[in-house]
C-alpha cells in the first residue's frame, strides 16, 4: 500500500495525504479497529454501540466545523467572523456532551466505545500527519 502511494505522489508535486477524504477513511478505520479489538474484551455489542455512536457525531462534528471554517472566512467582518465560530464551537460541545450524556445513560452503549469514536477524527488526523510525513520523508521532498 505505501508504494502506490509512493507512486502516486511521485506523479504530483504539491499531492497530500493530509484531505478531508483521508482523514474520514481512517477514523472509519480507527472505529472498526475499536469493535474488533471489543471482541476480544467481551461486551462487544456495547463497544460496537458506543463506537457507532461516538464514530457518527465525530463525523458530523467534522462535517459540522468544515462549514463553519467556510462561513467565518467568508463572513465579510472579523466581528461577524467572531461571533460564527463562538457559536458553531458551543454547538460541537453541546454534541459532545449529548453523546457522552446518552453513552452513561444508556446501558447498551459502551461510553469507552462512544469517547473513542469521538476522538476517531483526532487520531485519523494524527495519522495521516504521520503517514504523510514519512511518505514525503521516503520520496526525499520537502515537509
Amino acid at each position: 500500500m505505501l508504494k502506490q502511494i509512493l507512486s502516486r505522489i511521485e506523479e504530483r508535486e504539491e499531492e497530500t495525504l493530509l484531505t478531508v477524504k483521508n482523514i474520514r477513511v481512517f477514523a472509519v478505520f480507527i472505529c472498526v479497529i475499536g469493535v474488533l479489538v471489543s471482541l476480544f474484551f467481551g461486551a462487544a455489542k456495547e463497544v460496537a454501540l458506543g463506537v457507532f455512536l461516538g464514530g457518527a457525531a465525530a463525523q458530523l462534528i467534522f462535517r459540522q466545523h468544515e462549514i463553519a471554517i467556510g462561513k467565518s472566512l467568508f463572513s465579510g467582518s472579523e466581528k461577524n467572523a467572531s461571533i460564527i465560530t463562538i457559536i458553531n464551537f458551543v454547538l460541537r460541545l453541546v454534541i459532545r456532551i449529548a453523546v457522552l450524556f446518552v453513552a452513561i445513560k444508556n446501558p447498551e452503549v459502551s461510553f469507552i466505545g462512544a469517547a473513542l469514536g469521538l476522538l476517531s477524527i483526532s487520531y485519523s488526523i494524527c495519522v495521516t500527519a504521520f503517514l504523510d510525513n514519512l511518505v514525503r520523508k521516503q520520496t526525499g521532498k520537502e515537509v
